[in-house]
């Protein structure tokens, strides 16, 4: 389940709301239309269908490893015309059996290219392109599904000026050494500091703690 906590452009808080109903896109893609938050009421029919379009703030759950919910949060991004600040929380990783048997074939086999062409492949969001500054990633592993995202907001994202991304406690080494590697790509924005964080309990820099990992 995606969960998304958003604030619109006057600053008010509209809340919690699952991506359950409402929008063509997303209807055509999973068979989800996104639902309203529960507080917030609007004016005009047009408001529920351009709900994203004010956002400056957002706030989203999802797991980056999983093309269906990638589909979904390119989708909502391409609505999001104002957007400042961006937080992602990666959900804790399914257990080796469930990811084995993951089935992505519905997803999958709407896709014109290859899975690991998303964001490459769907055009730029205007979001991306000129109006977000910050971006938060916690709970980072490295893996290949979660490093497409950050590559595409570092050579993308001509406006960035912060992307901070907090690694797992169980993150591999292999992980954490290709988490390096996102500070040797193009940087799109002249102004972005990339902030590599290791988990909190970690009293240290992150090559420090990368070399402690197995």
């Amino acid at each position: 389940m995606i969960l998304l906590i958003a604030t619109i452009m006057n600053l008010e808080k509209i809340g919690l709301c699952e991506l359950q109903n409402e929008h063509d896109d997303l209807i055509n893609y999973f068979g989800w239309p996104v639902q309203t938050p529960v507080n917030y009421e609007a004016n005009d029919p047009m408001e529920d269908l351009n709900l994203f379009m004010n956002l400056r703030e957002l706030t989203i759950d999802l797991d980056l490893n999983d093309r269906r919910e990638m589909l979904i949060l390119c989708i909502v991004l391409q609505r999001c015309l104002s957007l400042h600040q961006l937080e992602i929380n990666i959900e804790e990783s399914r257990s080796e059996i469930e990811e084995a048997t993951r089935d992505y074939s519905s997803a999958n086999n709407r896709l014109p290219y290859p899975e690991t062409k998303l964001w490459e492949k769907r055009g730029l969001c205007d979001c991306i392109t000129f109006t977000l500054k910050q971006v938060s990633i916690k709970g980072f592993k490295g893996k290949d599904g979660e490093m497409e995202f950050p590559r595409h907001l570092i050579t993308k994202g001509a406006k960035l000026k912060r992307i901070e991304i907090w690694c797992n406690h169980d993150c591999s080494r292999e992980g954490g050494e290709a988490t390096l590697g996102l500070l040797s790509l193009p940087r799109s924005s002249i102004d972005v500091s990339i902030l590599l964080k290791p988990p909190p309990q970690f009293d240290g820099s992150f090559g420090r703690w990368v070399s402690t990992l197995n």
